[in-house]
């Protein structure tokens, strides 16, 4: 399919090539192209280079969680209900219904053998080796594009990760890649991934093939060209940097859509090469309670990260966070107030969009969707376009054991107060009162202040008031976490 990106007549000329020989024209003739219905992709906003922002120039804030395969077998805890059956590729159907209900807009998935991978071990079904195509998977990942488009879900599709290529934790994934030699593919040793110049040829036809096949997509996020970048074997951050130029290179010569390339490493602060390089789009590492991350504070991890990568002046996503990772969680309380808590300390600092959440059978066998409402809704009026929003400094005084934190723009706000235990906890959490905000830094005029409840669909509480200093905001008992909204009237 193809796309145009501006309306009026367009010519086209069907060309044959065959073998490398001669382009031999087959056909040729006009269409005329209307203007399109939807808002075009997602872009780094000319605007603001940490942001995104659609063709149309509207503003676009991603959240959403990661759907890597229809059935996550790894349980991070016991769960205590039964994980729905897996009905393959018909499994999303029920996900991206639920997500568009709760509002959210965006879902990673990977292209890996056991997913919706092209290229796998030839004995495996409709498998063929290195280079010729899964065209099964190819119609699972047509009917998933419909599908999420239906729900107004984007999809970052993961181009490949780093787990095909590892032995680690009992894996055999090395040994079934269709780039193993064994299996006939180009590559002896995983650890030379990045060095092959035959396994960078492999991924310029796959690529070539992706373009052609989903590029047309206004609901294809971006392509990212490696998941866990650094925990490829012996993984070599100049190699990779030269690897993925090859890629983004590649790309620019055959994406006529000029789609947002990504990448992803573990630890963020393994890709200081790959963030470096203009045609990478974003900086994207994980959220995990684990090194470098050292407490289960989202807020004070997250303030990190963004502060070691400022200087990349890109946009910055936390692509997995949910638990300690491998190592799992303790319950599905601790779980529960991981997921809520790194949502909402995302929101309220400046990334480009909210972490995405790894467990994705958790939230959906335990039906935490509205944990997603609660933020899609009062994430809805806040656009980062309009308003030059930066961390605030909001006080609580007293604080009656409470924390805040922010955003702030010379006339509006948006603030989250939360107990400290809700990185760990949600259900025996005690309720706090007697908590007053104190936001300063707003300009004189009329203000409209909203409470609201971080699981509802609206404000609980609104109110009026007139700045000429400091706002001061008598906070109802909290138990858990509480959002505000100040926007002028």
């Amino acid at each position: 399919d193809y796309r145009p990106r501006l309306p009026g007549r367009h010519a086209w000329r069907l060309l044959l090539r065959e073998r490398g020989g001669p382009a031999v024209e087959l056909a040729a003739g006009e269409v005329a192209v209307s203007a399109a219905a939807d808002r075009g992709f997602l872009r780094r906003s000319a605007r603001a280079a940490t942001l995104f922002a659609r063709d149309d120039g509207s503003f676009a804030y991603p959240i959403g969680q990661n759907l890597v395969q229809a059935v996550d077998r790894q349980q991070p805890f016991p769960y205590p209900f039964t994980v729905p059956p897996d009905q393959g590729t018909y499994t999303y159907d029920r996900y991206f219904t639920r997500m568009g209900d709760a509002g959210m807009n965006i879902a990673r998935l990977w292209m890996t053998p056991w997913s919706f991978g092209l290229e796998g071990n030839p004995s495996w079904r409709d498998f063929h080796g290195i280079g010729r195509y899964n065209l099964a998977n190819a119609w699972r990942l047509d009917h998933v594009f419909d599908e999420a488009g239906r729900h107004g879900i984007d999809l970052l599709l993961t181009i490949h990760h780093q787990s095909e290529f590892t032995m680690d934790f009992g894996s055999r994934a090395w040994l079934d890649s269709a780039l193993n030699r064994a299996q006939g593919g180009p590559l002896r040793d995983p650890g030379r991934f990045f060095h092959e110049p035959a396994v960078l040829e492999v991924y310029r036809k796959r690529m070539r093939y992706l373009v052609a096949r989903w590029g047309d997509r206004t609901n294809l996020a971006a392509w990212e060209l490696s998941g866990e970048a650094n925990l490829f074997p012996r993984y070599d951050e100049a190699a990779a940097a030269r690897w993925h130029q090859a890629m983004i290179d590649h790309l620019a010569a055959i994406d006529p859509y000029r789609h947002l390339v990504f990448t992803h490493t573990h630890n963020w602060q393994l890709g200081n090469e790959l963030w470096a390089l203009p045609g990478i789009d974003v900086v994207q590492g994980n959220g995990y309670i684990r090194p470098p991350n050292r407490t289960p504070d989202h807020v004070r991890n997250f303030d990190r990260y963004l502060a070691e990568v400022a200087g990349f002046a890109k946009p910055v996503l936390v692509a997995e966070y949910g638990g300690r990772s491998e190592q799992g969680a303790p319950s599905g309380d601790y779980l529960e107030a991981q997921l809520h808590s790194g949502l909402w300390a995302s929101l309220v600092r400046p990334f480009a969009g909210a972490a995405l959440h790894w467990w994705w059978n958790f939230v959906d066998g335990a039906d935490l969707y509205p944990h997603y409402r609660g933020l899609t809704r009062f994430a809805a009026g806040i656009d980062r376009l309009a308003r030059d929003y930066r961390v605030a400094d909001p006080r609580l005084r007293p604080d009656a054991g409470l924390r805040a934190a922010g955003m702030q723009a010379a006339d509006a706000g948006f603030y989250w107060i939360h107990d400290p235990g809700i990185f760990e906890a949600w259900k025996d959490l005690p309720e706090r009162a007697g908590a007053r905000l104190v936001i300063p830094g707003l300009a004189p005029g009329r203000y409209r202040i909203e409470l609201w409840d971080t699981r509802g669909d609206g404000p609980r509480e609104r109110s009026e008031a007139i700045v000429d200093g400091e706002l001061v905001i008598d906070l109802p008992p909290v138990r858990r976490d509480l959002a505000v909204k100040v926007v002028p009237e």
